[in-house]
């Protein structure tokens, strides 16, 4: 089952390596022509998120029940339960090495000896807090799950992708108001309060979704 859910993923893996591929070759650019280009790779960090959601998790198990593909596996003696979570896995481990691999290309190239002796960027700024650290990889497992769950309920890819476009929308474009909003506030203060708060905010939101799609593949 591994070996089966690993080939499947194939595809978007080669894909995803080109993505990588064309970043990486964007990193050095950006270092090499300081400060012309200087943001660029952390600005185009957070669509790695989308990326994720939209072609690592939506089709994964939407594509299965519109081809009916998924019973086939069924009827072998791998339970529903073995299936989904054998194919998250696999999903979730290339969703994090890809983040992983974004999140030190975006160090490395915004890091110019010439901002060494410049004044600290902001923190918590959009850009610099969500490709940084804790986010970028809680964000990912979110919208895989979602993907995911998505997949179960709707059975449909299309309004699979549509639904993890709508959180990522709401995400990237409600997370910054929100932590304007309760600064000002002084409700929640500081960088790494902000990383863990949030960070923790979207993996729950991520084990819930992985709840509710086993639910209801269960229940079927």
């Amino acid at each position: 089952m591994t070996w089966l859910a690993w080939r499947q993923q194939r595809p978007v893996a080669l894909a995803l390596l080109a993505v990588l591929g064309c970043y990486a070759t964007l990193a050095v650019w950006e270092r090499s022509t300081y400060p012309q280009m200087h943001g660029v790779t952390a600005g185009l960090s957070q669509y790695l998120s989308l990326f994720l959601g939209l072609f690592v998790g939506a089709p994964a198990v939407a594509r299965e029940f519109e081809l009916g593909t998924h019973r086939l596996v069924w009827t072998q003696t791998i339970t529903r339960r073995h299936w989904y979570l054998t194919r998250l896995a696999c999903a979730t481990l290339i969703s994090l090495v890809s983040v992983a691999m974004v999140t030190a290309l975006v160090t490395w190239a915004t890091q110019h000896p010439a901002l060494w002796t410049a004044p600290d960027v902001d923190p918590l700024s959009p850009v610099y807090f969500d490709s940084h650290d804790l986010v970028p990889f809680t964000l990912a497992l979110a919208l895989v799950a979602l993907g995911f769950a998505t997949g179960v309920l709707f059975q449909r890819t299309v309004v699979s992708m549509g639904t993890v476009l709508v959180l990522w929308i709401a995400i990237t474009s409600g997370g910054p108001a929100l932590r304007t909003e309760l600064q000002e506030a002084d409700v929640l203060t500081g960088y790494w309060p902000w990383q863990f708060t949030y960070g923790g905010v979207l993996l729950l939101l991520a084990a819930i979704l992985t709840f509710m799609g086993l639910r209801r593949l269960t229940r079927r």
